[in-house]
């Protein structure tokens, strides 16, 4: 922001503005899986306990949109549904 590469208007000015702007949480691509089952497992448990999130944990561990993939499978599952009745 400093050097002007990203445009945050009312960063360094207004301090309401600063703050909407810093409660980004940055997440890069996902790292892959050593043990899937043992990290999938874990993600559950983190969920179960209140430690984090869905849209967390399914962006940690696969870098997609917990949104995006609840909207697929809503998709898929009432098309399974049709089929199967």
């Amino acid at each position: 922001m400093a050097t002007g590469r990203i445009k945050a208007t009312g960063f360094f000015n207004d301090p309401v503005m600063r703050k909407l702007w810093s409660q980004a949480i940055w997440i890069g691509p996902s790292p892959g899986q050593i043990d899937p089952e043992k990290e999938v497992d874990a993600a559950v448990k983190r969920i179960n306990n209140g430690f984090s999130t869905h849209e967390r944990e399914t962006a940690e561990l696969t870098g997609m949109d917990w949104d995006s993939n609840i909207d697929v499978l809503t998709r898929e599952w009432e098309a399974r549904r049709i089929v199967l009745d």
